[in-house]
């Protein structure tokens, strides 16, 4: 780092190591800020910036990434391909906060430019920083000049997957950073052997790590090293190895490559397991992400056809993978129904969940605590196809009998807490039960509150401006609230948000009621567009089905 009059240097290590380039902007800005008002602004963030300044040397030993919650996490990423990204987007949004207010205290001091040295090196969970930092500023009128200077080309075609991602990352930032011309350095492309990685990285905590931060590119480095390692040195399976690079490609965008990654797994498998665990996230990504619901199916149907004739032990093992290829195989007769007639889309989803229960049977009685995940995501998904089939009654009950321990919760599942009380109130609306739901909701939104989530905090405002509206409540508590979202959704640079509570300003004013208006999320979001720099779906499974 230095710093030279009005301008900031900042420097990235070819490491790419989560959150280095933060803390390297961390670092500069408290060296030229006085000690005083460092720690007044410091304060206001001091949870959240923990979270990013000072681990990251330390990566493989962080509680973040240790213990249930983190294994719960990965299982999300990894076994259901889901964007499980909203605790690290809540963190990023108060430390590019943080940063933001900084750079205003020494911009109103002179400082006019930050460059970002060697930028093909930055980490992404950094750029998400540095992007959503810029984001704030230009919406306080902050025209400081951010600027990004590589020394070698990273917009370029390759066959390399960690020079692909650099490109697609960069492709994805705020449109006014600026970025050098790097003419003179034509000829000069990013290539693989750029990247270091360090000793004390190679190990599948760090990885782990780098899945859940979404450092991609940290996780291709230990993927490839591993896959051309010998034997003696491999942290895990080419099979697992495979997979994992499948998953991060998932995670792109790149689904086409993804496939052929999860073919490799398939063809590595030295068991029936390995085979049935790496024929599901295949089927799982032709079914969510391609589409291609009826190859996804045949997929799976030829994996539970070789693991329920394989001639081993009926084991927890054999158990588990069995219930998840049954899980994954409702999922796409789901999908399949919600395209036909009522009548015959009612019977197929009752099928569904007989099967969806015949898997919870066979894993009921384990008290192995990896299958938590799979156990809360069978019977959430029986309680999700009572919704699809409108019988709200009978989902609020299953609901509530089959995750009651998490309504009468401790601090470790306040998180499952909000989020089921959240969707326990959308239900209770759609029953058309206004007094119990706003009970609920109103719940939610304290939850949300006293973890200070804002991205929640809002859909939860939406969810109950829309029902005091077809509860015909009083019009100043209304509007109240509706000015409460529409600023949180101007303050966090979320045109859609505000574009939804402006049409519940109209219909409040102009007694539409509800019929016109985007109606609530089915359940509170697990990631944020606008913050993520990765693959954002394009459709909302859950509200297609429920529609």
């Amino acid at each position: 780092m230095t710093y030279t009059l009005s301008s900031l240097f900042i420097e990235s290590n070819s490491t790419i190591q989560s959150y280095y380039t933060a803390n390297r902007l961390y670092e500069s800005l408290n060296s030229i800020t006085t000690d005083a008002i460092f720690s007044e602004i410091h304060k206001e963030y001091a949870i959240d910036t923990s979270s990013v300044f000072g681990y990251f040397d330390n990566e493989k030993k962080n509680p973040e990434y240790n213990g249930n919650l983190a294994t719960l996490e990965l299982q999300a990423i990894m076994l259901r391909l889901s964007r499980h990204h909203i605790k690290r987007a809540k963190i990023i949004e108060n430390v590019s906060n943080f940063f933001a207010d900084l750079i205003l205290y020494n911009y109103q001091n002179g400082l006019k430019k930050i460059v970002f040295m060697r930028a093909e090196f930055i980490d992404r969970p950094s750029l998400m920083i540095i992007n959503r930092t810029i984001s704030i500023l230009r919406r306080n009128n902050i025209e400081i000049n951010i600027s990004f200077d590589f020394q070698r080309n990273v917009f370029i075609n390759s066959e390399i997957e960690l020079i692909n991602s650099r490109a697609q990352v960069f492709n994805k930032l705020d449109r006014i950073i600026k970025i050098k011309d790097y003419s003179n350095i034509v000829g000069r492309e990013l290539t693989i052997d750029d990247f270091n990685l360090r000793d004390d990285f190679y190990n599948t905590n760090v990885l782990n790590a780098a899945i859940i931060e979404q450092n991609f590119e940290l996780a291709f480095l230990i993927l490839q090293y591993n896959l051309h390692s010998n034997k003696d040195y491999k942290i895990m399976s080419d099979q697992m190895t495979y997979r994992n690079l499948g998953v991060i490609e998932v995670n792109l965008g790149n689904f086409e490559k993804a496939i052929i990654y999860f073919d490799k797994a398939i063809n590595n498998s030295d068991s029936v397991i390995e085979y049935s665990r790496n024929s599901y996230i295949k089927a799982l990504c032709l079914i969510k992400r391609l589409k291609k619901v009826e190859k996804g199916l045949k997929v799976i149907d030829q994996a539970i056809l070789k693991l329920y004739n394989a001639d081993i032990e009926k084991d927890i093992k054999y158990k588990h993978e069995m219930a998840w290829l049954i899980n994954g195989q409702c999922l796409g007769r789901t999908i399949l129904a919600s395209r036909m007639n009522q009548k015959d889309k009612e019977s197929v989803l009752f099928e569904i969940i007989g099967k969806e229960m015949e898997a919870y049977r066979l894993i009921s009685h384990e008290k192995s605590f990896h299958l938590i995940y799979l156990k809360f995501n069978l019977l959430a998904n029986i309680a999700f196809l009572l919704e699809i089939l409108g019988n709200y009654t009978k989902a609020i009950d299953f609901w509530e009998k089959s995750f009651a321990p998490i309504l009468a919760s401790d601090d470790q599942y306040r998180e499952g807490e909000k989020a089921l009380t959240y969707r326990l109130g959308i239900l209770y609306l759609n029953l058309g039960d206004l007094g119990k739901s706003e009970v609920l909701l109103k719940r939610a939104l304290a939850l949300a509150k006293s973890e200070d989530n804002p991205f929640h905090i809002n859909v939860i405002f939406y969810a109950i401006g829309y029902l005091k509206i077809l509860n015909n409540d009083s019009y100043n508590t209304t509007l109240d609230l509706i000015n409460k979202g529409k600023n949180l959704s101007i303050h966090l640079g979320d045109s859609k948000m505000r574009n939804q509570f402006e049409e519940l300003n109209k219909s409040l004013d102009d007694n539409f009621g509800s019929k016109m208006l985007e109606p609530p999320k089915v359940k509170l979001i697990s990631y944020i567009p606008y913050i993520d720099l990765s693959f954002v779906p394009e459709i909302d499974l859950n509200k297609q089905l429920t529609s």
